[in-house]
């Protein structure tokens, strides 16, 4: 094959997107030393991506080289692909973003400066030039050259979320170094440059994560674990805001997704996955090239990777005084539960006339501990939780009826992260028509004037920030009906009667008869069982009546 077509193939294999070129230019800019990185965009990065450190810069002739195909001093054998301490080490990046864009490199080692532009990869120029030390570099109409490519990117304000979550995630990894992301000239992220993790998690994720966050650290052997995990309070209903990275270099592992979602199982809300920033450092035994965007790797023993990720997450949830830690399950607990006879399948029974999932007939005896509700029907005893059952009532009332929009007395401002900020630019007129008064208030900050009308009385700045997580993970083009379903599910959740709150015998008896009216009573909009039975047969079992 000509030379154009091997890199345009290799380009396909490095850079998929603009943040696939933000990703590579950024970790170069690394591991030249920088400690300041400023990026700026234009149209989510497809029509100019700019990228600019202090780092070490080049010399001229390492300038040309660093364009030419796997030119690289990063590595020298097969065996340092095991033991590599730099972001990059292939040498394919810049050549293989110059094939595919309008390339412009300026860099200066401090002595001498050198200007290198290239168009497709070809038409060479090559020139010195003034600048101090340093690399910044240009690329500009991604994709213009293959035609094919750029069909296949997402719209700007999606493309700009995408560059956003890897500079957030690279923040993170390296908290010494000065991020500053811009797009058109707008701040989207500032964070890092002091060292001081638990502030980049602020600037990343908001204050409240920030706040109460628990530090994280542990060591066996050749691997150590240390970061931070938002306190069991706060979740999100996404993994998104989950940053793990290996040696300073941001990854997605299933191995340490598993080992997150088992140690963290009851911690928090169900529906809800902990916020996290992750760095697990090893000193042997790694491979970072098992996927062509190095965004994968390979522990050689994941037994002490798995222990020691396991172990830090237990020592983080050592009992605390300010916030509650509920006690999980054990394996001997379990034949404790009730049996399978009496789980909620066996409660979506059908009614023998219509052939419909038929809710039963219960008569009300007793409220307990505040949170559930204790009745009797002709075939067993139900517990059933206040909160659920009456989330999903007003679920549906709130489905079934119209609220005007309402003002709020007092406006909210409500911080951003940099993914749920280019949600909101891109999903500002589908709020709007939810009833949504919602305006930029500074760089990463939103006022709401006002809500829709279920909203009015229960609005926080965590609800707006959980609309907005959901349109992150909306399919593109469903943006009305995720945001739809998800005001819905958090306006039941936040006007529902909370645990813990006594109700008079008469408003017991009529949330059981207005959940018994509801569409799908079983279960509240998350999922969870809205009651329990125990069956008489269970009972007389237990008792040794049969």
């Amino acid at each position: 094959m000509d030379p154009e077509t091997v890199n345009k193939i290799a380009a396909g294999e490095v850079v998929e997107r603009p943040s696939s070129v933000v990703k590579e230019l950024v970790e170069n800019s690394i591991d030249a030393g920088a400690r300041r990185i400023v990026i700026d965009i234009e149209d989510g990065g497809k029509k100019m991506i700019k990228v600019a450190d202090d780092g070490c810069g080049m010399s001229p002739e390492d300038a040309q080289l660093a364009l030419k195909p796997h030119a690289t001093s990063k590595i020298s054998s097969v065996e340092d692909l095991w033991n590599v301490q730099t972001m990059g080490f292939r040498g394919e990046a810049l050549p293989s973003i110059a094939a595919i864009s309008k390339f412009r490199l300026l860099t200066s080692d401090g002595t001498q400066g050198t200007e290198i532009r290239l168009s497709a990869g070809k038409d060479l120029i090559v020139q010195p030039s003034g600048a101090p030390r340093g690399t910044t570099v240009w690329v500009q109409d991604m994709f213009y050259n293959v035609p094919a490519r750029y069909k296949f990117l997402k719209s700007s304000s999606r493309e700009t979320q995408a560059i956003s979550d890897v500079v957030a995630r690279l923040a993170a990894a390296h908290p010494h170094i000065y991020f500053h992301l811009r797009s058109g000239g707008r701040t989207i992220l500032e964070a890092g440059g002091t060292g001081d993790l638990r502030h980049v998690m602020a600037q990343v994720f908001g204050n409240e994560f920030a706040a109460d966050a628990i530090d994280l650290y542990f060591s066996l052997e050749t691997v150590t674990v240390s970061g931070l995990l938002a306190a069991p309070p706060h979740g999100r209903p996404s993994r998104s805001g989950q940053f793990f990275s290996v040696n300073r270099r941001p990854v997605r592992s299933l191995l340490l997704t598993w080992v997150t979602d088992d140690a963290t199982r009851g911690r928090y809300m169900p529906g809800k996955h902990p916020v996290l920033i992750v760095n697990v450092s090893c000193s042997e035994g790694i491979d970072v090239n098992v996927h062509p965007t190095k965004a994968e790797v390979r522990f050689a023993r994941e037994d002490i990777v798995r222990r020691a990720l396991f172990h830090a997450y237990e020592a983080a949830f050592l009992p605390r005084a300010d916030y509650p830690v509920p006690a999980q399950a054990k394996e001997t607990d379990l034949d404790e539960w009730p049996q399978a006879d009496d789980t909620i399948a066996q409660l979506v029974m059908e009614h023998p006339a219509t052939g419909q999932r038929a809710f039963p007939e219960l008569r009300f005896l007793a409220q307990t501990h505040g949170s559930y509700l204790l009745a009797e029907a002709c075939d067993g005893i139900y517990i059933i939780d206040q909160h659920a059952a009456h989330e999903r009532v007003f679920y549906e009332e709130v489905e079934s009826t119209t609220y005007p929009s309402q003002l709020l007395a007092v406006p909210v401002t409500v911080s951003l992260d940099a993914n749920s900020a280019a949600a909101f630019d891109e999903h500002r007129h589908t709020l709007e028509e939810l009833g949504f008064d919602a305006e930029p208030f500074g760089p990463r900050s939103v006022i709401v004037r006002a809500v829709p009308g279920e909203l009015a009385v229960s609005f926080t700045e965590r609800v707006f920030t959980d609309l907005l997580e959901h349109l992150v993970h909306a399919d593109s083009g469903s943006g009305l009906s995720a945001l739809n379903e998800a005001r819905k599910a958090l306006a039941a959740c936040h006007a529902s009667v909370r645990a813990s709150r006594g109700l008079s015998d008469m408003e017991c008896v009529a949330l059981i008869e207005r959940l018994r009216g509801c569409r799908e009573p079983f279960f509240c909009p998350h999922g969870r069982p809205t009651f329990l039975k125990i069956s008489l047969h269970r009972l007389r079992k237990d008792f040794l009546r049969t």
